[in-house]
């Protein structure tokens, strides 16, 4: 009985991922690869357009998305890629969910804090709070959608400062100090 379970959670998942495929294909055109503005009809009509409580996710946090996952730097992500980044979009929509404790479709910069430190983020509360200033809308809440743009900004730095950093320390001259800031 348990294996006949598991076997129709894999037919399932393989259902799903040929499902995925497909559209994936639909939207990516001849060369199989979508750029942020294909992200960006990719996003706002997906399922996850539901839990976005009529927001919709701009086309510079779509920028953000391919830069972040982007590994050949093409400006385009193709299928892998994709799909690195939608288990990414999966997981930030449920510390957003588990963060936002009245079901309002918005978090405050507080739970903004808490949501991006389950994600291992460690930032002064000045730096979060510069984050729901420049994210968030007049009150500095956050939708789904500003939230994930933030939490993208936030990883690709840390990606960024990863790769550099020595001991915790780190150097950019001014030319890798701007193409960070403009490529994420």
């Amino acid at each position: 009985m348990a294996h006949q379970q598991q076997r129709r959670g894999e037919d399932e998942q393989d259902d799903r991922m040929i499902r995925f495929r497909r559209a994936f294909e639909e939207r990516s055109g001849q060369d199989m690869e979508v750029d942020a503005w294909e992200l960006l009809d990719i996003l706002n009509t997906s399922s996850l357009q539901r839990d976005l409580h009529h927001d919709y996710f701009s086309l510079e946090a779509c920028k953000s998305m391919v830069a972040l996952s982007d590994e050949d730097r093409t400006g385009k992500l193709g299928f892998e890629e994709f799909m690195e980044l939608w288990a990414n979009i999966c997981a930030w929509k449920g510390f957003f969910k588990r963060a936002d404790t009245d079901s309002s479709g918005m978090i405050s910069i507080d739970e903004m804090t808490v949501a991006l430190t389950s994600l291992g983020f460690k930032l002064k509360n000045d730096t979060f709070r510069a984050l729901g200033m420049r994210y968030g809308n007049k009150e500095n809440n956050l939708s789904l959608a500003s939230f994930i743009h933030v939490a993208i900004r936030v990883r690709f730095m840390y990606n960024i400062f990863a790769s550099k950093s020595r001991s915790g320390n780190t150097r950019f001259n001014l030319e890798e100090l701007l193409m960070v800031h403009f490529y994420s």
